[in-house]
């Protein structure tokens, strides 16, 4: 009776250490002071993080342009006015931001947000939008809880003034949904459009952060846990 006792609360232990393991949460940055920002990929240059391989930030379909603290780059996809709030162009999928996030054996992601800012020139894109590799790039993410004040949101399509602005920064975009939850990688896209100007600038307005929490995988975790209870058991009989 006491060995069968026993070796339950083994099995009640082991449990638990498994539905405990829980996520090692990070943040990571691409810091953009200076002019280093002005590369068609810039490297990770944030702390580094424990079971995550964090990718270069690239510019694609874009031509990189120098800004001080920034990321930008030209050559967006036009279809605004000066003066205007209407505008005729779309969003050209081959023209974007991005950046991966890779975890390393036995881990998964969970993402929680990004934060960042937009910026242009006078005749820079006006509008900005989030997409992912979770559903290929389909659809446009929209589950911001913070926006600045000077932007307007509809749909996960940001809009920016039709001034030169160097103050769109606070935008966080939500990504603690269970959609971005035990991922072994995930790609985030920022795609610019409705530009004044194909030589108008904009891109990231200071730095780009995001942050979630990497996961060890179930097997992973009880493996450990099973190592750590032989041990006890054979310590007990």
């Amino acid at each position: 009776m006491k060995i069968k006792y026993s070796l339950l609360s083994l099995a009640v232990l082991s449990a638990a250490l498994v539905s405990n393991a829980s996520a090692a949460v990070f943040t990571g940055t691409y810091d953009f002071t200076g002019t280093i920002g002005n590369v068609a990929s810039f490297s990770y240059n944030g702390t580094s993080i424990p079971g995550l391989t964090v990718g270069n930030l690239t510019k694609v379909g874009v031509t990189t342009s120098s800004s001080n603290g920034n990321s930008r780059a030209t050559a967006w996809p036009t279809g605004a006015t000066t003066g205007s709030d209407t505008f005729s162009g779309t969003v050209d999928l081959g023209k974007y931001f991005e950046f991966t996030l890779t975890a390393g054996p036995e881990i998964t992601i969970d993402m929680t947000s990004i934060t960042f800012g937009i910026g242009r020139s006078a005749t820079g894109p006006r509008q900005w939008q989030w997409r992912s590799s979770v559903d290929s790039y389909a659809s446009t993410i929209s589950t911001y809880t913070t926006v600045n004040a000077g932007i307007t949101n509809s749909g996960g399509v940001l809009t920016n003034p039709d001034s030169t602005s160097t103050s769109l920064t606070g935008n966080i975009l939500d990504l603690s949904g269970a959609t971005y939850d035990g991922l072994s990688s995930i790609t985030l896209r920022l795609y610019g459009f409705n530009s004044e100007a194909s030589a108008g600038t904009g891109g990231l307005q200071g730095n780009l952060s995001f942050s979630g929490g990497t996961v060890p995988e179930p097997a992973s975790a009880l493996l450990g846990s099973l190592g750590i209870l032989g041990l006890l058991r054979r310590r007990r009989f």
